[in-house]
């Protein structure tokens, strides 16, 4: 059984598309289950999901939390879920129609291969261009992939049920949000990776203004855990990254210390490397001065 999770916030009016997608899927009742977490929606979410539980063409476990962030709701689910595989699928995503045979085809590829976490595939952009991988099969861990391979596109992963229960997202206290990436590499330092299929399962509309419209107030809510992610990108075990890739993770573990006051001598002592800890102290003056002068305005 496939368990998509999903966590949700005032999004009764595209919940709908999902649900549809969800059907289009099952053959039987026991194909797909799906798991909601409302994290503290105001409209008429709860309504609607007990409207389709009642119906019972699928299994639907729904629970509500008070507003915890995105993040605190896939805690608080994946627990719950019980499918052998785990898809997570934002509300405003959908299902394409073949998504369980897909997974028959490849499902072999995760019970075959004990150091393989997920099954990566493409998601379907409605609005943009979707960036296949260099190569369909290849075992890549998210690290390398996103940093070192240098890829830039969306990916939908199927995890392993027993792999994805073991790691949880790490969020700082008093803060709702944190970058996926920062769990993905912890499951890299235990495991090889996931396969990466030039396939789609996922569609969706990219939000142009989305992330970057809000950047600056989800930096300024979010410090603590955008400063332990880059932190932990730096003292990375065997890192090999691109050197475009190593001078944005500095550039942003100097924007982080500016933003949580944190000094030069404490800002180098985190680091593991020497040249990290010279070049860090070498920018940092620059550094806060230029961010400084950005985030004041």
């Amino acid at each position: 059984m496939l368990s998509v999770i999903t966590a949700t916030y005032n999004r009764a009016k595209l919940l709908p598309n999902l649900y549809k997608s969800i059907l289009k899927n099952k053959k039987k009742k026991s194909d797909i289950e799906w798991v909601i977490v409302d994290d503290g929606s105001m409209d008429d979410t709860k309504r609607l999901v007990e409207k389709w539980q009642e119906e019972k063409k699928i299994n639907i476990t729904y629970i509500y939390q008070e507003n915890q962030g995105k993040m605190q709701a896939l805690n608080h689910g994946i627990p719950l879920c019980q499918g052998e595989y785990i898809l997570e699928v934002d509300s405003d995503d959908y299902l394409l129609d073949d998504v369980l045979e897909k997974l028959d085809s490849y499902k072999e590829l995760l019970q075959k291969n004990k150091g393989v976490y997920a099954l990566g595939f493409l998601r379907k952009v409605d609005n943009g261009v979707s960036i296949p991988f260099s190569q369909s099969g290849m075992v890549r861990s998210m690290y390398e992939l996103y940093l070192k391979d240098g890829y830039q596109g969306e990916i939908a992963l199927v995890f392993k049920q027993s792999a994805r229960k073991k790691f949880i997202h790490h969020l700082e206290e008093g803060e709702k949000f944190i970058t996926e990436s920062r769990m993905y590499h912890e499951m890299d330092k235990k495991y090889q990776g996931i396969v990466c299929i030039n396939e789609y399962l996922v569609g969706g509309i990219y939000e142009l203004d989305g992330y970057t419209k809000n950047i600056k107030q989800m930096f300024t809510k979010c410090p603590k855990g955008y400063y332990h992610y880059f932190l932990e990108l730096l003292n990375f075990p065997n890192r090999k990254i691109t050197l475009g890739k190593y001078w944005y993770a500095i550039k942003q573990y100097l924007l982080f210390t500016h933003l949580l006051g944190i000094s030069k001598c404490e800002c180098k002592k985190g680091l593991d490397r020497w040249y990290d800890q010279w070049l860090v102290g070498f920018c940092y003056h620059l550094a806060r001065k230029k961010v400084k002068k950005e985030y004041s305005q």
